[in-house]
């Protein structure tokens, strides 16, 4: 499931280039040349106070070898349709004798995000794939996004996470977040300048953030994510991981509710085991072997996990399911426990205390 430190769906520029950059690892010497530079890239939040927000993009990448045409000859943003919606304001080439060549309409293509395309994952992602014409090394690419959050994942919460990844050489880019006064907002920023600043108005709160003139680290293999090195902004309004753990548990407690049915089949289970700790063991072998992983993600589907007894009763779900269901069976024979959120990528895990 995702972290509550959500990065809203976007154009997935650094896991592009992170991969791409590490395709030429073996070949690293002192001329490394990054596939694309940025030019230009200007984020814009705009959050309300009911957690929901629009994220507006306008960004500009020069292309310098033929690793950046495969790059970013066609750029894509995925958005969920229950959700958030998607537009492309704008997108064309400037091509390297100075022709701007916009991306007609019917070249950007809407297709099933790949989480779905193979089973056992199905979400209601979809994503636009702008394909620009006469890209070439020496050529512009430059795109306007604005996706809109129309539903906070959690109620009345807003976080974002972005960042500006070390495998290119950076010109220009800033990143701006507007908030309602009356929201509170936690914000770190590692490597980059700027913070607060005045707003100009009584209603909000403003900061502002920038990066000029970086150059990119040639790919080292077996290094540490990219994201832990790159500069990168958080911000959330949750005040603590307690408060990011209560706001999962409001709406994921009460699906471990031990029904007669959980109850029948959690006494099937441990029929003639005395021992809590070997009824414990017991419990999740049986949910290991028996409720096989697949993953719907539909509407909130990604932090919402599915009641016990659903997920008894179709024998599958993914790892929070998972969690659900072994939870409710331990309850169901006074075996008590509590979800754990863990990262990488939030992994949900289930603490256990057996008497």
């Amino acid at each position: 499931m995702p972290s509550f430190f959500i990065r809203p769906a976007k154009i997935g520029f650094a896991a592009i280039l992170t991969i791409v950059a590490m395709q030429s690892a073996f070949a690293q010497s002192a001329s490394y040349e990054p596939p694309v530079t940025l030019l230009s890239d200007a984020i814009d939040y705009d959050v309300r106070a009911d957690g929901t927000f629009s994220r507006e993009v306008k960004a500009s990448y020069r292309i310098n070898n033929d690793q950046g045409v495969k790059l970013l000859g066609q750029i894509s943003s995925g958005y969920s349709t229950s959700l958030q919606e998607l537009e492309v304001i704008a997108a064309y080439t400037i091509t390297k004798d100075g022709r701007r060549l916009d991306v007609p309409s019917d070249k950007i293509m809407l297709q099933q995000s790949r989480l779905s395309a193979n089973a056992p994952t199905f979400d209601d992602q979809k994503v636009k794939t702008i394909v620009f014409p006469d890209v070439e090394p020496g050529a512009v690419v430059s795109v306007h996004l604005r996706k809109t959050q129309k539903t906070p994942l959690f109620p009345g919460a807003f976080s974002m996470f972005e960042e500006f990844p070390r495998s290119h050489d950076i010109v220009s880019a800033t990143l701006t977040l507007r908030v309602p006064k009356a929201l509170p907002l936690a914000v770190d920023a590692v490597d980059l300048s700027g913070g607060e600043v005045d707003s100009g108005n009584d209603d909000s709160k403003l900061w502002r953030f920038s990066i000029e003139h970086t150059t990119a680290h040639a790919p080292e293999l077996g290094s540490v994510n990219l994201g832990d090195v790159s500069p990168r902004v958080t911000a959330t309004t949750f005040p603590s991981y307690e408060a990011a753990a209560s706001a999962y548990l409001d709406r994921a407690g009460p699906k471990a509710a031990v029904t007669a049915v959980i109850q029948a089949q959690a006494d099937d289970i441990t029929k003639g085991i005395a021992d809590r700790r070997a009824q414990a063991e017991a419990l999740y072998q049986w949910v290991s072997k028996n409720i096989r992983y697949v993953a719907i993600f539909l509407d909130f589907g990604g932090v919402v996990p599915h009641s016990a007894e659903e997920i008894l009763q179709a024998k599958y779900g993914d790892c929070k399911d998972h969690v659900t269901l072994l939870e409710a069976m331990l309850e169901a024979k006074a075996i008590h426990s509590a979800p754990v959120l863990a990262p990488w990528r939030c992994r949900l895990v289930l603490a256990v205390s057996v008497a």
